[in-house]
C-alpha cells in the first residue's frame, strides 16, 4: 500500500516537486504533501477496484515537461 509508509510517500512528494521545478524551470506550483498524499490514495483505491490486485506501485514520468504520478498494479 502506497499509502501505508508514510516516509517513502514523503520521499516520493520530494521528488515529484523536484522534477516538476527542474521540467517546469522553477514556475511549477507547489504541491501539499496532504494534497499529494489524497491524490495518492485516491488513485490506489481506483486501481484497486478496477484491477482487483492489492498490491499497487507508483512511479513518476515525464511527458512532455509534465511530470506524473503513474499507479500500475504490483508484479
Amino acid at each position: 500500500d502506497p499509502t501505508a509508509d508514510e516516509r517513502a510517500l514523503r520521499k516520493l512528494h520530494a521528488q515529484f516537486l523536484a522534477a516538476r521545478r527542474r521540467e517546469q524551470k522553477g514556475a511549477a506550483r507547489n504541491v501539499s504533501f496532504e494534497r499529494f498524499a489524497r491524490g495518492v490514495a485516491a488513485q490506489t483505491r481506483q486501481l484497486r477496484e478496477k484491477s482487483g490486485c492489492d498490491d499497487v506501485e507508483l512511479r513518476l514520468v515525464v511527458d512532455d515537461g509534465d511530470v506524473l504520478l503513474k499507479a500500475r498494479t504490483g508484479r
